[in-house]
């Protein structure tokens, strides 16, 4: 005999089909309901979940985007004549906006290739140089237009060019993607002081070179230099390969190697230069 419930009826009895459908719609329900509250990822919102995973520091080489900075660049120059030229140099930048103003003061080891050579060590020509940047060219590019003046402040005849130097420049930077910039950068070389005896001389330098930002605060660097002087031939070209880490997002150590990329180039600039970067970065 079976039991009835306190108000008298009997307990409701379904076929096993019956409950069993019963159950698969209210799963249904359920499901397409938490589809339908779930929240809604844009295409804008997946690319910049990808970004995320790229790179995202400054590697401090992207001369319309150089962060505030203190530290030292030690290198070495050997000359076609044997000459060799070290160099360690104090570096500074600041940054007003988008803007900065970079100072340069090297101290200078000059050491000649000849027995007949003067040794020369002391200050060398101290770089001032500032940019202003434009607003974008687009999402992806930037640009800036500056000037440098290398004043003729070298405490002997063998550490600098015995002049002033105006050095008007522009930058654009193109941003390939997060992790690769594209960069060009075009400068006009003008003495405005020269000495009795130096000539003065008229040079256009074109840099095209691009940097590769990779996991781990980790860069690279490929540039090529094309020298063009405007009163006499040649001209010269040299490429420059490095390599870096901005360590804890400050500690910016690069090394740096430049090699001419033909004879004219190798007699009238530099056989190789060596720099080393010792950087700290805000």
């Amino acid at each position: 005999m079976l039991k009835t419930s306190e108000s008298g009826r009997r307990p409701l009895r379904l076929p096993l089909r019956t409950l069993a459908v019963s159950v698969l719609l209210c799963l249904t329900v359920s499901l397409s309901h938490a589809q339908d509250s779930a929240p809604v990822v844009s295409q804008q919102q997946e690319s910049a979940s990808a970004e995320g995973d790229q790179p995202d520091f400054n590697s401090g080489r992207d001369p319309t985007n150089l962060p505030p900075t203190y530290g030292f660049i030690v290198s070495q120059a050997k000359f076609a004549n044997g000459d060799r030229l070290r160099d360690v140099s104090l570096r500074a930048i600041h940054k007003f906006g988008r803007d900065y103003v970079a100072a340069t003061i090297p101290i200078l080891d000059f050491v000649p290739g000849t027995p007949s050579g003067t040794y020369a060590t002391g200050l060398g020509d101290i770089l001032v140089e500032g940019l202003h940047v434009f607003p974008n060219l687009s999402e992806r590019a930037v640009h800036g237009l500056g000037l440098s003046i290398q004043l003729d402040t070298s405490s002997q005849s063998q550490l600098g060019s015995s002049t002033t130097v105006l050095e008007p420049f522009y930058a654009l930077s193109y941003y390939e993607e997060k992790a690769v910039q594209l960069v060009f950068q075009a400068r006009y070389l003008r003495d405005i002081g020269a000495g009795f005896a130096t000539p003065i001389t008229d040079t256009v330098l074109l840099s095209p070179f691009a940097i590769f930002e990779r996991p781990g605060n980790w860069y690279a660097q490929v540039k090529f230099n094309n020298f063009i002087d405007l009163t006499s031939a040649p001209n010269t070209f040299t490429s420059e390969v490095g390599i870096g880490n901005v360590i804890a997002g400050h500690y910016n150590v690069g090394f740096f190697y430049e090699f001419p990329l033909n004879h004219d180039s190798r007699v009238f600039n530099v056989q190789a230069r060596f720099t080393l970067n010792l950087l700290y970065q805000f």
